[in-house]
């Protein structure tokens, strides 16, 4: 998952969209659009989670706790797959599932303010960017255009946490 972060914005963007592109332009229907917007959830959602888990990791004093971050990583692929298995087919959207649609958005808005509160108190404790987290939680909203400001700045702790690993490693060896 460490390579989703040391991607270029750019690459990033293009791994996560082609697929469903290129269904988009073969006419492709049924199981392959479902297979487009799985892969682009995916990648999205292990950028994210790679994201929070390194900064969590290396930002110890964050007021949020991990083990939620990690049941609202996984509850939207249960989610998907209690409701294939349930309706295969399309149909009425059954009453009885809308609380546990509301869950769902509920930890996919977890998820992205997760990421930008820690990142914004990263960057503010290392002294790196002066964001705000409403500005990067919408970055993260809208991925296709916000993956273009979050990713140099992730790329930026990332070399920054390089450094601070090489240094730290120099200084053990002498």
């Amino acid at each position: 998952m460490n390579k989703l972060i040391e991607m270029k914005h750019w690459l990033l963007l293009v791994s996560m969209l082609f697929p469903a592109i290129v269904i988009n332009v073969l006419d492709l229907t049924d199981f392959w659009q479902l297979f487009g917007t799985l892969w682009c959830y995916l990648i999205y959602g292990f950028w994210l989670f790679s994201i929070g888990n390194k900064i969590y990791k290396t930002n110890s004093d964050s007021p949020f706790k991990i083990f939620l971050f990690n049941i609202a990583f996984f509850y939207p692929f249960i989610y998907l797959i209690a409701i294939i298995s349930y309706n295969p087919f399309p149909g009425p959207f059954p009453i009885w599932l809308i609380p546990f649609h509301l869950l769902l958005m509920f930890f996919v808005f977890y998820l992205i303010f997760f990421v930008s509160k820690n990142l914004v108190n990263f960057e503010k404790k290392h002294g790196i960017g002066s964001g705000n987290i409403f500005s990067t939680f919408c970055a993260f909203w809208f991925f296709p255009i916000g993956i273009f400001f979050v990713q140099p700045r992730v790329n930026q702790i990332e070399s920054l946490n390089l450094k601070g690993s090489v240094n730290a490693d120099n200084q053990s060896t002498m």
